[in-house]
C-alpha cells in the first residue's frame, strides 16, 4: 500500500523506490472518481523500467468526447468539439488520444458539432447524467 497525493499544479506524482510488482491504482476523493487509467490495471513494474500511468479522474457531470477516424478507428488529434446547450457553449480541441473533456456539467440534453480538417462535420446529441462518454466517428473526405 503506498499512499500519495499529486502536485497541485501539475497533477503529476513522480514515484521512485518501488520494487518490482503489480500495482493497482485508487482514488479516494468526495470530489472525484477514476474514470479510467492507462494502462489497464494491474500495472506491472519490471526491474529497471520506468512506467508512466495515467489516472483520468472526473468530477460528477462531465462528458469525455472520444473522436476517431470512421475507417481506422485511430484517435483525431486537434478537433474542434463544440458541445451547447441553452445559456451553455465550450469548445474544447482534441488531445493526441482524440479526446476532450468537458466538466462540471448540468444533467441535460446538449448539442454536439465537431469539425476536424481533412473530415465530414460530425453533428449529434447526447444526454450528459454522471460521468458520460461519447465515440463520434468522423468520416474522411
Amino acid at each position: 500500500f503506498y499512499s500519495n497525493t499529486t502536485d497541485f499544479e501539475t497533477g503529476e506524482r513522480l514515484i521512485s523506490g518501488l520494487d518490482f510488482d503489480s500495482y493497482y491504482f485508487s482514488v479516494e476523493s468526495y470530489l472525484y472518481e477514476l474514470l479510467f487509467i492507462d494502462p489497464s490495471q494491474p500495472v506491472d513494474l519490471y526491474p529497471g523500467q520506468n512506467i508512466t500511468t495515467k489516472l483520468v479522474l472526473v468530477e460528477e457531470g462531465s462528458l469525455l468526447a472520444i473522436v476517431v477516424d470512421t475507417i481506422t478507428s485511430s484517435p483525431i488529434f486537434g478537433a474542434n468539439v463544440n458541445l451547447w446547450k441553452e445559456g451553455y457553449s465550450e469548445s474544447r480541441p482534441t488531445n493526441g488520444s482524440g479526446e476532450a473533456f468537458f466538466s462540471p456539467l448540468e444533467s441535460d440534453n446538449y448539442n454536439l458539432n465537431i469539425e476536424a480538417s481533412g473530415y465530414s462535420n460530425y453533428q449529434g446529441s447526447v444526454y450528459v447524467s454522471g460521468e458520460t462518454i461519447i465515440e463520434a466517428r468522423m468520416q474522411p473526405l
